[in-house]
């Protein structure tokens, strides 16, 4: 025996209860569609971040240098390997301009000698000249001589 009021008030307690359950489900499923369009909106931008990364990543591993794209890590070679040949053409002009330098002072010594031996020569010459030039007019002296007497 129970009271039909009671009872009516349990069915109408039920009733709420089922009526808020479902607006709660109801909120809870739009709440959930909207998280979900929030996720996939969200991984979209997660691949477009990353896909931007990518190329980012892509365009600060290369280097455009006169036009052309390289590499960083093949630039860096490139350079390195172009600055060692010139520094190997730059010693190999020094040990080069050395051994000229060298070759240059060994000729100059070899002129000085020759031009101090022709000094000589001529020095020489220009005494025996003078001798002969003497013995020459001592003759014609004696020569003057012996037809006046």
């Amino acid at each position: 025996m129970v009271r039909m009021l009671d009872v009516e008030r349990l069915w109408k307690s039920v009733n709420d209860s089922l009526r808020l359950g479902e607006s709660v489900r109801q909120q809870l499923g739009s709440d959930i569609m909207r998280l979900r369009d929030s996720v996939e909106n969200l991984s979209r931008q997660l691949t477009a971040a990353r896909q931007r990364e990518a190329e980012l990543q892509g365009t600060l591993q290369s280097i455009s240098v006169l036009g052309f794209e390289f590499n960083k890590s093949f630039y860096r070679l490139l350079s390195l390997g172009i600055i060692a040949g010139l520094l190997l053409v730059i010693a190999a002009l020094v040990v080069t301009g050395r051994l000229h330098i060298k070759a240059a002072r060994e000729a100059r010594s070899m002129y000085d000698e020759l031009y101090h031996e022709f000094d000589r020569y001529r020095h020489n010459a220009v005494e025996q000249q003078i001798k002969l030039s003497r013995e020459l007019q001592d003759y014609r002296n004696r020569q003057a001589g012996l037809k006046s007497a």
